[in-house]
């Protein structure tokens, strides 16, 4: 200790600790029904009465090992709790004036900080959180980092702001976490974070860069309705559980290149004002982008669907799609306000009341193509291409039924380029599809309904 006068406050405090409690609350009966956390300008009113200083807390917590529940009280000074073994401390409403150090930490109580403000730089890295661990509507007014910090049980930040640059990189969230309305003013960096828990980020807004490359999502993780005003990075994230970019908005470039979503993926009325890149991501449930906004332009080249719904989807920027395989998309309903080539593989391809306001070129290898209602410009094109030889060469023709509403079978001695000649005229495909089963090289198998022919 530093010799001074000991303050009304710390008094208090050593007096709950030494009768086993360890429990003071100063907060004002106003104060307490707050949701919002203290502004260092009430603290700079608080006097002795409310005033704690960094170094007799610390005490009291490394010396004494006594849990610590100290109510809106200002912490004067900086806390240097790096490398120790913290029991449970809650310091809800409290003022840390000055910086805060918990780096290599071991919390092996409870952490609550709810509505706790820190008015210099936060240092959580490396920290273990062993228990219940609480930073509802906390504010951090300078950097905050929690990079390869470890929460053990949930970890609530809702509600938080971060006024400076957030990092989270390499953090280790075990069980759910929460940031459900935070706010991240500066740059907030989740890169190489593994989530195995659910992830909420919904109502989250990120005016800074918000990074997340490398992250990986065990469980569904929920970023709907959340604002990235500056670029959103997902590149090379890993979503195993259901991911909700739901009425999600993105004001800076979006990208999730390489991106794995293994369940269903939803951006269902999301708006990407910048730049949105999907190269070469892979999802395996259901992509729904349906009423999503496209304003500035979309790469989806090289990406691999199991079902993509852009339906309503409005585009309004270039689209590039080389490369894209999907056994289904659905672009029904969408509208086109400028020229673009669509070039893509699928088993389906529905575009009931697509509309193109400039000229659309699709260009396309598969089996159904349904363009009922459809408007399109003058000059627009739609163009058969040869299978790419790494994607594997399929048709998928869905029954034909005779005028009894049987499924039509083919003659027992009916050639195959017979019974598909019926089929082509049925379904409107012209030669080029004749042609992808002519010459070296043809597909496999055709399925018609069930029924195979050898190549």
């Amino acid at each position: 200790m530093d010799g001074e006068a000991t303050t009304d406050a710390e008094r208090q405090l050593l007096e709950a600790v030494s009768a086993g409690g360890g429990t003071v609350d100063l907060r004002t009966r106003h104060e307490r029904s707050r949701p919002e956390p203290p502004s260092p300008d009430d603290a700079a009113t608080w006097g002795s009465d409310r005033t704690v200083r960094a170094g007799f807390l610390q005490h009291l917590l490394l010396t004494l090992g006594t849990p610590i529940a100290l109510y809106g009280a200002r912490i004067d000074g900086d806390l240097d709790l790096d490398n120790t073994s913290l029991p449970s401390i809650n310091l809800t409403q409290c003022i840390v004036d000055g910086h805060a150090w918990f780096n290599h930490a071991i919390f092996t109580g409870g952490a609550w900080f709810d509505r706790a403000t820190f008015t210099g730089v936060a240092g959580f890295n490396h920290a273990t959180f062993t228990n219940t661990t609480v930073f509802l509507h906390a504010t951090f007014t300078r950097d905050a980092g929690f990079n390869h910090a470890t929460f053990t049980r949930d970890a609530g930040f809702d509600r938080a702001t971060f006024t400076r640059d957030a990092g989270f990189e390499h953090a280790i969230f075990t069980r759910d976490a929460r940031f459900n309305h935070a706010i991240f003013t500066g740059n907030a960096v989740f890169e190489h974070a593994t989530f195995t828990g659910a992830a909420r980020f919904d109502d989250a807004t990120f005016t800074g860069v918000a990074v997340f490359d490398h992250a990986t999502f065990t469980g569904d993780a929920g970023f709907t309705d959340a604002t990235f005003t500056s670029d959103a990075r997902f590149t090379d994230a890993t979503f195993t559980g259901d991911a909700r970019f739901d009425r999600a908005t993105f004001t800076g470039d979006a990208g999730f290149d390489r991106a794995t979503f293994t369940s269903d993926a939803g951006f269902y009325r999301a708006t990407f004002t910048g730049d949105a890149g999907f190269y070469r991501a892979t999802f395996t449930g259901d992509a729904k982008f349906t009423d999503a906004i496209f304003a500035g332009g979309a790469q989806l080249s090289g990406c691999r669907f199991r079902r993509l719904e852009l339906v309503g989807t409005v585009w309004s920027g270039p689209l590039v799609t080389v490369g894209l395989v999907a056994g289904v998309v659905d672009v029904s309903a969408a509208v086109f306000d400028v020229p673009v080539r669509v070039e893509l593989v699928a088993g389906k391809v529905l575009g009931q009341s697509l509309r193109a306001n400039h000229r659309f070129h699709l260009v396309l290898a598969a089996a159904r193509l349904d363009l009922t209602a459809a408007d399109l410009a003058p000059g627009s094109l739609i163009e058969a291409m040869e299978m790419p030889a790494l994607a594997d060469r399929f048709v998928s023709i869905p029954p034909l039924f005779d005028n009894n509403g049987r499924v039509a079978k083919p003659s027992p001695v009916m050639r195959f380029d017979e019974f598909l000649g019926i089929i082509l005229e049925h379904y409107r495909l012209d030669t080029y599809l004749r042609e992808l089963f002519a010459g070296p090289g043809p597909a496999g198998v055709c399925r018609c309904s069930g029924h195979m022919w050898p190549g």
